[in-house]
C-alpha cells in the first residue's frame, strides 16, 4: 500500500500534466481496468467462496470471467472502478491485519488506509471523479505538493508502522 500512494502520487502529478489529454483516458483505460479488474475479481471470489457453504465455491469462480466479460461490454470508466475497488480490497487486508498483528499506532494506522478505502468506494460509485481530480491538479498545479505530502505521510505510516507494534 506503501508503495501504491506513491505511484498514485507520481502518476497524478508527474505523468498526468505532460499529456494534456490523459486525465479523461487514464480513468476510462479498458485494457488496463481489465486487467486490474481480473484480479480483484479474483480476490473478491477467494474470500466470497471462503465466506459461503462449500458447494458455492464453484459457481463463485465461474462468475468471475463472466463479470469480466459483462464489466467489458458494459462498464464505462473500467480502470476507475477497478483501482477502486482494489483499494477496497486492500484497505480491508490492511485493517485485517493490522488488528492481527498488533500494529503500531492502529488508530492512525486504520484511519489512513480507511481513507484510502472510502476513496475507492468513491471511485466504485462516482469513477469519474478520478478524470476531475486528475483534471484539477492539470489546472490547479498548487495543489501537488498537497497531494504528494499527503501520499508520503501515508506511505511512511503504512510502511513503518506495522514493524512498530508489540509482539
Amino acid at each position: 500500500m506503501a508503495l501504491l500512494c506513491l505511484v498514485f502520487a507520481a502518476a497524478a502529478t508527474l505523468v498526468c500534466p505532460r499529456h494534456a489529454k490523459s486525465p479523461g483516458q487514464w480513468a476510462r483505460h479498458r485494457l488496463g481496468g481489465l486487467l486490474l479488474g481480473l484480479v480483484v475479481l479474483c480476490w473478491s471470489a477467494k474470500e466470497g467462496a471462503a465466506m459461503l457453504p462449500e458447494r458455492f465455491s464453484a459457481p463463485v469462480w465461474l462468475l468471475v470471467p463472466v463479470v469480466a466479460i459483462a464489466a467489458w461490454f458494459l462498464l464505462d470508466f473500467l480502470f476507475a472502478r477497478a483501482f477502486g475497488g482494489f483499494l477496497v480490497l486492500l484497505t480491508n487486508h490492511l485493517i485485517q491485519h493490522a488488528f492481527a498483528y498488533y500494529c503500531g499506532w492502529r488508530g492512525v494506522y486504520s484511519s489512513l488506509a480507511l481513507v484510502w478505502g472510502l476513496a475507492g468506494m468513491a471511485l466504485i460509485a462516482w469513477p469519474w471523479l478520478m478524470r476531475d481530480f486528475l483534471e484539477t491538479l492539470n489546472k490547479h498545479p498548487r495543489w501537488r505538493p498537497g497531494v504528494w505530502a499527503f501520499s508520503v505521510i501515508c506511505a511512511l505510516a503504512f510502511a513503518i508502522l506495522p514493524f512498530c507494534g508489540r509482539t
